[in-house]
């Protein structure tokens, strides 16, 4: 097996970060603005190597993007401390996920199943929503900012990590 470079895009702004839709299809990636343009997340086309039409502007920025599981879905930080879904199709906002976060959102999951989402703050603050955007009872408040946090593949569990370096782990009976 050989490792080949399939193709090279250059972007004009520095790239915050860039995920491959679940179905392996499309790229999206977020990139910083500067004072004459917004910060933006675009869509590459994997089949023909092209930039696509797709792009929304967002005066938050766009540290991470995270898919939901059926790829119709991205989900971004907003300026109201919360996330935007964005639909896909026309990177519309769909639904917009606020009020439980006081500080910037530093990481975002979907459950496998797309029937749950966490985000967690700097503040350590995690929340568990539902899929129609409403928040649970499920909120946890750690001591540092969290880092990351993902659901596993069988919705049984979930992990966070914070920047102290603590990574713990809670069994969640959210897949059937």
């Amino acid at each position: 097996d050989s490792l080949e470079l399939i193709k090279s895009f250059t972007i004009e702004s520095d790239v915050l970060d860039v995920q491959f839709s679940p179905d392996g299809l499309l790229l999206a990636f977020s990139r910083s603005g500067s004072s004459s343009e917004t910060n933006t997340i675009q869509i590459i086309d994997v089949l023909t190597l092209q930039l696509t039409s797709k792009h929304y502007g967002s005066n938050s920025q766009p540290d991470m993007i995270q898919w939901s599981p059926d790829g119709d879905l991205l989900a971004l930080p907003n300026s109201n401390n919360g996330i935007d879904l964005l639909r896909v199709a026309d990177m519309e906002v769909e639904r917009t996920l606020n009020g439980k976060h006081n500080t910037r959102i530093t990481c975002i999951s979907f459950s496998s199943l797309g029937s749950y989402i966490l985000t967690g703050d700097e503040s350590g603050r995690l929340v568990m929503w539902s899929s129609q955007g409403n928040p649970t009872d499920k909120e946890w408040d750690l001591d540092s900012e969290i880092k990351g946090c993902s659901f596993d593949s069988a919705d049984e569990q979930f992990a966070v990590l914070t920047v102290e370096g603590q990574l713990t782990t809670w069994s969640f009976a959210g897949g059937s």
